[in-house]
Order: structure tokens, then sequence, then C-alpha cells
């Protein structure tokens, strides 16, 4: 058992009687601790220096945290307020609720699958490539896995896939090609996808109006499943991360996701605003899980089958919130090589092995860039970015218009460009994920030059 310590000179005034902000600590620490400790393998320390402490700002020292390694759970406790996360293996954390009783829900388990020996991408052997520049990639790397800002990098994985042959890969301390990483936005790319697959079986209709009982005789019934992939749902979520007490924040630790979601008031009408919002993939998450009988395992059942082992997927996991929801909003852990298959198989428009596993037209709507002005400049589809000027600027100027690319707080990035026939996987910890874009387009440049 390991514990913080519990310091309560630099008591926030925020935190001061304030139980949300007590519940979003004890929540997200409870919660990103039990993820890493038990799925990722990261030591504790490691995940107090470069999670917990800095993204809380120091307030994780305000917590009591304790980790029962014998009974795979997370509890952190705080003036009173506590969160429990278990670990439950082929799902990954999940907090424990008054409202849901967790420990009963079944899912199935997932075959184990050999890769030693194997090459890339069913197994996890990499290929020489011979007019690659090896040493300038590797100078490439030792630079990007320094801390070279002034807020923290700390870079966990780079891979290179270069005519769908991964050429290149390296890994900080503790990690591996299939070490499960917090990749946050980038289970909204899976979401997509898996929407994908079940409107191609006909179990959803993209245009279909959703008409949740919370939404009749209001004008939020007029939303449909593209606006919630589009992000123009028009619901008022407040996506900061700032604020310990935002919409994004409280999502973080509420028991029904989906439901919290779909709570939210109307700000504009369907389809009118793009607003960046977690809840929006919540809202479609709760309504898949409904679509397939409303199970946590009728849903993994059909991600798993319909989706991730199609595409060879297997070290990774979407976990799920109290109510079996699966979070496709922000809990996925990927590994680096189930990444790279991940962006190759955008870079394929939707093929593996041979077979069309999401259809082409499902391609074409998740590539098909919302013409709506954002505040960052930069376009959006259906669960990726796009490297379009629509908005202003294109997300990664040194690569082609065609560039896919899957974005994760904290710096994950899967980036897929066709014409190049290149993907670029860049996992970490980095505090400042937008500033760190900029970094991310120079290192993509720089490793086109060494190609």
């Amino acid at each position: 058992m390991q514990k913080t310590r519990l310091t309560i000179i630099a008591l926030p005034l925020l935190l001061v009687g304030c139980t949300d902000s007590l519940r979003s600590l004890t929540g997200y620490t409870a919660s990103m601790a039990c993820s890493k400790t038990f799925e990722t393998g990261m030591g504790w320390q490691k995940i107090y220096d470069d999670d917990l402490n800095p993204i809380t700002e120091g307030n994780v020292d305000l917590a009591s945290i304790s980790i029962d390694e014998s009974n795979n759970r997370v509890t952190s406790e705080s003036f009173g307020v506590s969160n429990t996360a278990v670990y439950r293996p082929g799902i990954g954390c999940t907090l424990l609720s008054d409202q849901f009783d967790v420990l009963k829900q079944e899912f199935p388990d997932r075959e184990s699958v050999e890769r030693a020996g194997t090459q890339w991408p069913a197994g996890n052997q990499a290929t020489v490539s011979e007019s690659a520049d090896y040493e300038q990639l590797n100078q490439l790397a030792d630079a990007h896995f320094t801390e070279f800002k002034s807020y923290q990098v700390e870079s966990s994985s780079l891979a290179v896939i270069h005519g769908g042959e991964l050429i290149f890969e390296r890994y900080a301390e503790g990690f591996s090609s299939s070490t499960p990483i917090y990749g946050f936005s980038i289970a909204k790319t899976i979401g997509a996808l898996f929407a994908g697959v079940l409107s191609d079986q006909g179990v959803i209709q993209i245009d279909a109006e959703l008409n949740l009982p919370a939404w009749e005789n209001d004008n939020r019934s007029n939303i449909t499943f593209k606006h919630l992939l589009n992000m123009t749902s028009g619901l008022d979520f407040s996506e900061t991360y700032d604020d310990p007490v935002s919409d994004a924040n409280m999502l973080f630790v509420a028991d029904d996701m989906a439901t919290f979601s779909a709570s939210q008031s109307f700000a504009a009408e369907p389809g009118s605003v793009f607003s960046y919002s977690t809840g929006d993939s919540m809202v479609l998450a709760g309504e898949l899980k409904r679509r397939l009988g409303g199970t946590l395992e009728s849903s993994i059942i059909q991600l798993n089958y319909g989706l991730l082992d199609r595409l060879d997927i297997r070290d990774s996991v979407i976990q799920a919130d109290a109510s079996g929801t699966l979070v496709f909003g922000m809990q996925g852990l990927f590994s680096t090589h189930d990444l790279a298959r991940l962006g190759q198989f955008l870079l394929q428009n939707g093929t593996w092995n041979g077979d069309q596993v999401v259809s082409t037209g499902w391609m074409d709507f998740m590539k098909t860039p919302v013409e709506l002005a954002n505040s960052l400049g930069y376009t959006y589809g259906a669960g990726i970015w796009l490297n379009s000027q629509l908005n202003g600027r294109k997300f990664l100027p040194s690569l082609p218009e065609d560039t896919m690319i899957a974005f994760g707080l904290r710096g994950q990035f899967v980036i897929a460009c066709p014409s190049l026939d290149l993907v670029l996987i860049r996992t970490g910890s980095t505090l400042d994920a937008y500033d760190f874009i900029a970094d991310i387009d120079a290192l993509s440049a720089s490793i086109i030059e060494a190609l």
C-alpha cells in the first residue's frame, strides 16, 4: 500500500467547502492512478511525477491515495470525500458507484495473441528500411525524448510506418510496443469507426434523430448521430480542463456519463455551431450501447469482434463508466503498435487484410470537413482532425492536405498521410498538448526528410 502525504497548508480557496471540486480531485486521481498502475504498469512515483502532481497543480497532495494491489483497487480521499477505482482485466479501471453495481457487470474475455517473431502489423517485429536515414531518425528521437520545453514533455513512444511497414520505433524506459498508454480523445476516433461498423450493419442511421426521453418537446430532439459525430449537437457542454468543476472534469467522475452529457441544456440549433465536446461523444456512446442491448457485455462483444479484433488491435482497452457505457470520449488506453494499426487503417481507407471493415462511404463521411468556424482554426471531420485550411490553418502545415490526425490530450498523436504512405505515432505526458502541435509538425517534417 502506498499513500501520498496529506497537505493542508496549500489548500486552494476553491476547494474549501466545495464538494464537487473534491469529487473531481479524488475521482481523477483514483481513476488515473488505477489505469496507470494496473493497465499501463507504471510505478507510483512516476505516476505522481508525470501525471497526478502536474495535472492537479500540486493539489494531489490534498488527497490520501492508497493502492491495493491485492484487490486491484485505488482509493483517493480528501476531506471526507472519497472515490475508489477498481481494475478489471479486459476493461480497465472504473470508479465504483452507489448507483450501479460495477462488479456484477459481465463482459467477455479476450483471447491473448502471441506476437513475438511475427512482422508488424500482425506481430511486433519491425522492418529495416534500405532508404531511411537511421542516423538522422535516431538523432531526432534523441532530441524529442528530452525535456526541451518550458513545460513537461515526457515522451513515451515514437513510431514511423512507411510503405505499410514499421521501420522505426523508440520507447521511454518502462514502455514497450505493447504497453497500453492513455490515449484520451483518440478514443473518439475508435468510437466514430465503431459507429461506422454499426451503420454499415444497419444498427444506426446517421441522420436519424435520437429522440431521447429527456429531450422530449425541446429542440434537443432534433439531434442526430451525425451531429454528435461532427461535434455540432448544440448541447451546452464546457470542454475546459483548468476548472475542476467544468463539465469535462465532472464528466470524468459521473456514474453515467451519457446521461450526464445528455442532460446539458440546449445552446444552439443542431448543425449550426461547431463545439468540440467530449459530451457529444458520450451521448453517442450511450445510444450505441442502447441500440446493442443496453449492456456492457453486448457493447464490448460488438466492439471487439466487429472492429478491434479485425484490425489486430488487442493490446488496448476502452474503459467503461459505472453504468457500463464505454467511454469513447476520453478513456481509451492503446499500445503504440495498436495505434500504428489504427493509423494504417485510416490510411488504407477502412480496409484491413483485404477486408473492407468500415465502408468507404463511412470513411468519406469521417473525412468530410465540418464547414463551421471554431476558435482553434483547425478543421474537424467525424472523430478525426483534418489537415484542411478551411477554418484558417492546417493542423500540421508541413504535411499534405489529405493527412488525418487522431489527437488526444497530453500529446497523443496518430498521423496518417495517404499521399506519403506514412503513419506517425507519438505518445507522452505533455502538459500543453495544443502548443506542442507545432513541435510535432517540425518533427514530422524532419522525419520525412530522413525517409
